[in-house]
């Protein structure tokens, strides 16, 4: 909500700077008192203004109202309760999966475990536009005769290769730098040149789904004990050739102990076996899903995700097939649909957009799968992931097109540099879901003066067994001692405002912490000391609770 209404004031500004060179546009004026109905909203928001507008459409009655979240934990937790205490009293047939789900994960020593597996299977089903469906295609559906087709099977599968294939790297670059050095290279290559030909077979047997032939393969895999070279002793150089073979050892035995002591039989009569606890599952988030309903409408009352489920049928029916006739007369609103972050969308929300736009013809999305590492509630990075790859740079008219904004205009070539650095060499469409290659490189945009003292740091901070802080005071002690020696120092910083550099005030810092909840007071203590010293207002801001200083 914040970032729409910053949105919305910075539109306002742009306007009220263009009607100060012209007075007497009146078309720009009209935009301005255009622009507080414009809607410029989250997608909740938008939901909510769509249902009360056409509530009947939508099954609802008028009053209708968004319960908080306290309101609907509390709901949830009741329901839950009362769900659970009518499958104990259940003693039929037909209840007993509940027995058998309760006994596997609890071992009828309490219901935690069982509560929390249901409530967060019914907070993942809520990425579905239809999750009542998704689960009844789910009960319908018979375990797969070929496990490795199965969804389990690809999972284990590439899971099981992408640590293969990361071996061979290592492995291959380890084999390469020992070509420098004869001596090494007399006294390991041959028995690293088997162990990348075993590593290649091994790879291959997987590749070509041969799963009991790659089990008994690797079980059968030996390693020539390696001796030592004489008259080298870099230990570094040695490290760096030896550590990749004894990460691949320890890896394949790790294979052998969790995945490969089973065939592929063995693995579809475990399948089998899981199939009726699975069930005895969707059936439970089924009814609770029912019951949750019942109880809100009792109530008259909506959660979030109802916001956008109830929108999704009211625009596309209880199928979703087709865009029901009410959504064709909403789309007729719009010329265009914009959606900015759309990295943090689910197939929910995606449905929507393209509900109401015209096939998709008129939507504008922006995103950055870099940022979906932040995993925005139910989000899916997949929605972005699949136009990103399947649109062209250079489309044919009235195809859909994607547009590189890979220019910064935030920071230094130096930060950017930095940035795009450590991307290269972490991000895989395994981590991170895309290559991180020419196109997903940061282009520095803004012009900043020319610096000496603009780099990116990494620093470590080390601690010795004697002193009395842990690594987190320790790091919040150096970052606090850092930012009062750069004040006192006057170190300089460029001011866009007055376009010129500038000695650094305490307003110039901002600490980013991956976890705030335990550490934000460590450094905010640790601060408030260095800058106590120098008279400093220590600030905290924001509701995020990124601190600046």
């Amino acid at each position: 909500k914040a970032a729409a209404a910053e949105m919305k004031a910075k539109i306002a500004d742009a306007l009220t700077e263009r009607l100060l060179e012209t007075p007497s546009d009146r078309h720009l004026r009209r935009q301005l008192t255009l622009l507080d109905h414009a809607q410029i909203t989250t997608v909740h928001s938008f939901c909510a203004y769509l249902l009360r507008e056409n509530f009947q459409a939508a099954g609802l009655t008028p009053d209708f109202r968004v319960a908080d979240e306290d309101e609907i934990a509390i709901l949830r937790e009741n329901i839950l309760d009362e769900l659970i205490e009518s499958r104990y009293e259940n003693r039929s047939t037909e209840n007993e999966g509940f027995f058998m789900l309760v006994e596997s994960l609890s071992a009828m020593r309490d219901d935690s475990r069982l509560r929390s597996v249901i409530l967060e299977t019914f907070a993942k089903l809520q990425s579905h536009p239809y999750p009542q469906k998704w689960i009844s295609e789910m009960l319908t559906r018979s375990t797969e005769e070929k496990p490795l087709e199965s969804v389990y099977g690809q999972i284990l599968i590439d899971a099981i290769l992408d640590r293969c294939y990361y071996a061979k790297k290592t492995l291959s670059a380890a084999r390469e730098t020992m070509r420098l050095y004869p001596s090494i290279e007399k006294a390991y290559g041959a028995a690293y040149t088997d162990d990348l030909s075993r590593l290649e077979t091994l790879i291959r047997l997987l590749e070509e789904r041969r799963w009991d032939e790659a089990a008994a393969f690797a079980n059968g895999i030996s390693f020539t004990r390696l001796s030592a070279v004489r008259g080298f002793d870099d230990p570094v150089l040695l490290d760096l050739i030896k550590a990749p073979r004894d990460a691949w050892k320890k890896m394949l035995g790790t294979f052998c102990r969790d995945y490969f002591g089973f065939t592929e039989l063995q693995f579809l009569n475990d399948m089998r076996a899981v199939e009726p606890y699975s069930h005895a599952l969707f059936s439970l988030v089924s009814e609770y899903m029912d019951r949750m309903d019942d109880e809100k409408r009792l109530r008259n009352i909506l959660d979030f995700s109802d916001l956008e489920h109830l929108t999704v049928r009211m625009l596309l029916g209880d199928d979703g097939k087709e865009p029901t006739p009410l959504a064709g007369s909403l789309s007729c609103r719009y010329t265009e649909i914009m959606v900015d972050e759309y990295q943090d969308t689910n197939e929910v929300q995606d449905a929507i957009f393209h509900a109401l736009s015209r096939e998709g013809k008129n939507l504008f999305l922006v995103g950055d799968m870099k940022q979906s590492i932040y995993s925005f509630r139910l989000a899916n990075p997949d929605v972005f992931l699949r136009k990103y790859m399947a649109y062209a740079d250079n489309p044919a008219p009235g195809e859909p097109g994607r547009v590189i904004l890979a220019k910064n205009f935030r920071s230094r070539q130096e930060v950017t540099e930095a940035v795009n650095y450590i991307f290269e060499n972490v991000m895989s469409p395994t981590l991170g879901d895309i290559s991180y290659g020419k196109e997903e490189r940061l282009i520095p945009g803004a012009e900043y003066p020319a610096s000496q003292d603009s780099c990116a740091e990494l620093c470590l901070v080390e601690t010795a067994e004697e002193d009395d802080l842990s690594g987190a005071e320790a790091d919040a002690a150096y970052v606090a001692a850092r930012i009062r020696d750069m004040l006192e120092q006057e170190y300089p910083v460029y001011d866009r405002t007055l376009g010129d550099m500038r000695p650094c005030l305490p307003e110039d810092f901002a600490i980013l912490l991956r976890s705030v909840k335990s550490k934000a007071v460590l450094y905010e203590t640790a601060c408030a000391r260095e800058l106590q010293r120098e008279k400093t207002l220590v600030r905290s801001c924001s509701t995020r609770r990124t601190l600046s200083f």
